[in-house]
């Protein structure tokens, strides 16, 4: 009798584990095991809706990280352009892959799982957001210059061009938007090309040209005499007589037969030389 009851006791103890190992495993048909990663987040004993939920805040955590000319830093947040998880069901076919009968063997083994996350945002939202920062704003931007010649007093020289921080709009928008397809942390603008850059540089050919063109023009120091009398025709004479001409070139406005008669009749004046009228030019050496 006493050997019925002990077989009947431990029958029982038998079908009460059994019907408890059953309906823990009946538990993990709907909840991830123990230990469970998905993604990087921890997924223990959370059901796919619960997942799904977690990876959505992650993504809405997300921030892209604008660096900008100068150093300045902007950032969009996954809520400023509306990023949403898409759920591809990708969840819930890892969570049917679990065998539910080897739950035990998750309290001691971890387990990292990766599924899709793919995310959608708002375009519109991207546009409106970028057209807010501080960086994108036209009128607090700096135009570029061009290069450009100018006279230091002893020759002619090339003021170098600045970059400025003027943005084109429609490349800038566009390495926003491929960082964000990307998933990337940041983005730097002055890598992707963004900024308008000055027509001419301090290296441009004709400009270079241009400046020696000009220096070679006046750098003459011509003198001569006429009688015992010196004179001397100066750069800034010299520079008084230039003219662009219409294909291009610089030019004296006078031809050589007339610079030779202004050279001969030029007189000095306690204002500086005076150079004479074409009438007087014309009139014949004697």
């Amino acid at each position: 009798m006493k050997k019925k009851v002990i077989g009947i006791a431990a029958g029982l103890i038998l079908l009460a584990a059994a019907g408890g190992y059953a309906g823990v495993g009946h538990y993990y048909a709907s909840h991830f095991f123990p230990k469970t990663a998905i993604n990087g987040l921890n997924c223990a004993g959370l059901t796919a809706e619960q997942v799904k939920e977690e990876i959505q805040k992650h993504i809405v955590d997300y921030t892209l990280s604008i660096t900008e000319r100068g150093g300045k830093t902007e950032t969009l947040s996954g809520t400023e352009i509306g990023l949403t998880y898409v759920d591809d069901h990708a969840v819930e076919k890892l969570l049917e892959s679990q065998n539910t009968l080897a739950w035990p063997a998750f309290y001691w083994k971890d387990k990292e799982n990766q599924v899709a996350a793919d995310s959608v945002y708002d375009k519109e939202m991207v546009q409106e957001k970028l057209q807010t920062m501080e960086g994108f704003q036209e009128e607090q931007q700096e135009a570029p210059t061009d290069a450009y010649l100018t006279d230091d007093g002893t020759s002619y020289v090339i003021v170098p061009e600045t970059e400025g921080a003027q943005v084109d709009y429609e490349k800038a928008e566009q390495a926003v938007i491929e960082a964000l397809d990307a998933g990337a942390a940041s983005v730097d603008l002055e890598e992707k090309d963004v900024y308008r850059k000055p027509d001419i540089t301090q290296d441009d050919e004709a400009l270079n040209g241009k400046m020696a063109e000009l220096n070679h023009l006046t750098a003459a120091r011509i003198t001569y005499a006429i009688g015992e009398n010196s004179y001397a025709i100066d750069r800034a004479t010299l520079q008084s007589w230039l003219v662009q001409g219409e294909d291009g070139p610089t030019r004296f406005r006078r031809t050589k037969r007339q610079l030779l008669c202004a050279i001969w009749r030029m007189r000095r004046t306690p204002s500086g030389w005076r150079i004479p009228s074409k009438r007087v030019l014309a009139r014949p050496l004697t």
